[in-house]
């Protein structure tokens, strides 16, 4: 006859690997991310209720019949060589964005460098900042805010690439 003696100390850890084991089972069920399923991270527009006066429908509801005009535009920006302009790549509108080059930092005290390089959005076309990335192949990139836009001081390499978008509701 067999015997199994499980402990009280024991059943913490049985409980910690019976979650993990259910998390795992869940977590590949619900979702290929290998073949980058699901494809939308959250909820869409079609499954967030709002409030449109006192009748709830959904986000895209809300948007297809209030008449707004939302644009998105996206733009990607690497250094070339020295002395040369930078490489940007748009999609969208062009007129979306501006070149944010040697500018310095609001507050210069904490940085090194004093002037950066990066990519803004157009405000006076009526532009705003959705979001900022960047990709670097050195060590101690950097990406901060700047006046509707953001700035990096990894330029001076020739190892960031950053990709900035702007969104515009009208």
């Amino acid at each position: 006859m067999v015997m199994i003696n499980i402990r009280k100390r024991d059943i913490g850890l049985i409980t910690a690997i019976v979650v993990f084991v259910l998390t795992l089972g869940l977590v590949i069920s619900f979702g290929d991310y290998r073949t980058g399923n699901p494809k939308v991270m959250g909820h869409s527009s079609d499954e967030i209720m709002v409030n449109s006066s006192g009748v709830e429908v959904t986000l895209q509801n809300y948007i297809d019949n209030s008449g707004l005009n939302i644009e998105i535009a996206q733009a990607f920006r690497k250094d070339g060589p020295a002395n040369s302009r930078p490489i940007i790549t748009v999609s969208g509108s062009k007129s979306a964005f501006v070149i944010l080059d040697n500018k310095r930092p609001q507050n210069s005290s904490q940085f090194t460098p004093t002037t950066l390089d990066g990519i803004g959005c157009n405000g006076a076309q009526g532009w705003k900042i959705a979001g900022c990335w960047m990709v670097a192949t050195g060590s101690g990139e950097d990406i901060y805010p700047y006046n509707n836009g953001c700035i990096s001081k990894k330029y001076d390499n020739e190892d960031a690439e950053m990709s900035v978008a702007c969104i515009k509701i009208s």
